[in-house]
């Protein structure tokens, strides 16, 4: 579902209409609910405000809900004609916020949805994956590399210099590149941390075959608790194999 789309449904409905709307802020603590409704009514709103506002109003536990009600309180504010720039800065807060999908392949549309993902990083790609072979992926990497994203590459030892590797590829363009040293074992992680947001995470292999043929699947989530654990696990491997650059 595209963003637009996202953005277009009225907020707490559901898909499912089975399922119970929820109301926009419910979860939240009151003086939370209290700080962002005397912000909506006001008109004098920026990114400093909103970032303010997350910082010193949420628990990490909280983050999500209070993004999906800063983007209800900005939906109702341009329903009274406020200035766009609300709902603009809005959509630029939550724009990996409540990201809770998975991708089934082979499909071709899955693998576009895959490549979007690392298109759209701005800050950090942290890379650990068994084998590196589609030069579409790649390419992504060495795009991001390039438009000043800090990407990291962390992989096996031997798919690494196997036929159609494209990880020396990677080194070459610049981006640092560590593998495991241990031959009686592989490093068979298959994820991903964009931004220090967003975690992808499945059987997928960076590879044609897995996206073209193999039954294959990811989880791509922004769920703190869990993007939290794989940063300090990739950070641990990173430091881990220092000295096994390739």
């Amino acid at each position: 579902m595209s963003w637009s789309q996202k953005v277009s449904r009225p907020a707490g409905s559901s898909k499912d209409p089975a399922k119970p709307a929820k109301v926009p802020g419910a979860s939240l603590d009151k003086k939370v609910t209290d700080y962002i409704d005397g912000w909506s009514s006001t008109l004098e709103v920026n990114e400093k405000t909103f970032d303010e506002l997350l910082f010193k109003t949420t628990r990490p536990s909280q983050s999500h809900a209070v993004k999906r009600y800063i983007l209800h309180k900005a939906m109702e504010s341009l329903s009274s004609d406020h200035d766009r720039k609300v709902f603009e800065t809005a959509l630029q807060l939550i724009h990996v916020a409540d990201v809770n999908d998975t991708l089934f392949f082979p499909s071709e549309e899955g693998v576009r949805s895959f490549l979007r993902f690392l298109q759209e990083a701005k800050k950090s790609l942290d890379v650990c994956v068994f084998t590196i072979t589609d030069d579409r992926i790649s390419q992504k990497l060495i795009d991001a590399h390039k438009r000043g994203v800090k990407v990291r590459v962390i992989t096996d030892d031997e798919k690494a210099h196997d036929l159609g590797s494209d990880v020396e590829k990677l080194a070459a363009a610049g981006v640092p590149c560590r593998q495991d040293a241990n031959p009686s074992a592989h490093m068979h992680n298959k994820f991903c941390v964009i931004d220090g947001h967003l975690v992808i995470n499945g059987s997928y292999n960076w590879t044609v075959s897995a996206g073209r043929a193999n039954n294959e699947n990811v989880i791509v989530t922004d769920n703190e608790e869990l993007v939290i654990k794989f940063t300090r696990y990739f950070e641990s491997l990173w430091t881990q194999f220092e000295k096994n650059k390739v």
